[in-house]
């Protein structure tokens, strides 16, 4: 594992997770050996809140740091991704419960302070709903991606930080657009996440 800022992520962002996500992707006959237990490795690190720990470093904390982060870069709405890939491709359903479990801490925690972006923020947080309901045709899902996204519309009236890139894709207002075109898209099918999943070509067949 490599570090960034001296500790070892585990995020969609910053660490483990998102590379994993990546490598679920690639189109080959099998997965890379060590992948599925760096993935069952990941899942089992899974707080009983049903967050995440930022960092392999935070799993050692004592204090109640390793469950303070509900954000995509850091926390239980990256992992969702990741969650729901090895659910698609290996079927086994202990991912998909983990991921319901990401569901409701993101329901419980998932509206920041921090503001709306999509890397630490509400319209991030919100893919979480939005995954699951993809995932598993749930409707309490879609619910709460489109009561975040009410909350989303609103937010400028709460929020006190300007972030450093305000018009960009992860922290600014190009992310939240991204967001709710996606959730006013949302019957033609899920779009991939930005910068995270590969974009499936739509293969059409004609008869000669």
């Amino acid at each position: 594992m490599y570090t960034w800022h001296g500790r070892h992520y585990l995020g969609a962002a910053h660490g483990l997770a998102g590379i994993a996500t990546l490598l679920l992707q690639l189109k080959t006959e099998q997965l890379p050996s060590p992948l599925a237990p760096t993935i069952n490795y990941l899942t089992s690190l899974q707080l009983p809140s049903g967050n995440f720990p930022s960092s392999l470093e935070s799993c050692h904390d004592s204090s109640h740091h390793s469950d303070r982060l509900i954000h995509w870069c850091h926390g239980a709405p990256g992992f969702i991704h990741l969650l729901s890939h090895a659910y698609q491709m290996l079927g086994e359903g202990r991912y998909l419960k983990a991921g319901e479990m990401c569901g409701e801490v993101v329901w419980k925690r998932g509206l920041l302070r921090k503001g709306y972006s999509l890397c630490h923020g509400a319209a991030g947080n919100a893919y979480t709903f939005i995954q699951l309901y993809h995932l598993t045709g749930h409707t309490h899902h879609w619910h709460r991606a489109l009561k975040f996204a009410e909350w989303c519309l609103s937010c400028s009236e709460r929020v006190t930080r300007t972030p450093d890139a305000p018009l960009s894709l992860f922290e600014g207002s190009a992310g939240v657009a991204f967001f709710y075109c996606d959730i006013i898209m949302s019957s033609r099918g899920k779009t991939p996440f930005p910068c995270l999943e590969i974009p499936q070509p739509k293969i059409t067949f004609t008869c000669s």
